[in-house]
């Protein structure tokens, strides 16, 4: 095969290249599934006023997790350290200390659905009741699992 053929080739397949990845640019990538902020939205039937409520709600709350999840993670680090050593003499500690955080976590979870229901009309309740059944499958990091 000629130099000449070769480069032909080669150019060709390039300039396809380009061609597929300003496609794929332009339809750009499949859209994202609903969150559980929509489904609730959808679920409760949410007026616009509760919405902009719940939308609060919503940035309080993944405030005060995040900044729990950050004392979750120093604490991990803390005693993860301990493992450098011959004893862990703050390893108990350590351990209790996670386990106060992740019930504060869990706390704020119930506090932020709490305050989602108080922000509920009456005529709402109802699907506020059977949104609480699908709370643990909504928000569980894993896959959705079919119902």
């Amino acid at each position: 095969m000629s130099k000449i053929k070769l480069l032909t080739i080669a150019v060709v397949a390039l300039a396809l290249l380009n061609i597929l990845l300003v496609t794929a640019l332009i339809i750009g990538a499949p859209p994202r599934p609903e969150g559980p902020k929509q489904l609730i939205i959808d679920m409760l039937h949410l007026d616009a006023d509760q919405i902009a409520e719940y939308d609060v709600l919503i940035q309080q709350h993944q405030k005060q997790v995040a900044e729990k999840e950050q004392i979750i993670l120093d604490i991990k680090k803390e005693l993860y350290a301990q493992l450098r050593q011959d004893s862990y003499p703050k390893k108990d500690s350590l351990l209790t200390q996670l386990g106060q955080t992740q019930l504060a976590i869990e706390q704020i979870h119930f506090k932020h659905f709490s305050n989602l229901k108080a922000i509920c009309r009456p005529d709402q309740l109802e699907s506020f009741n059977e949104l609480s059944k699908e709370l643990i499958r909504l928000f569980d990091r894993k896959p959705l699992p079919p119902k």
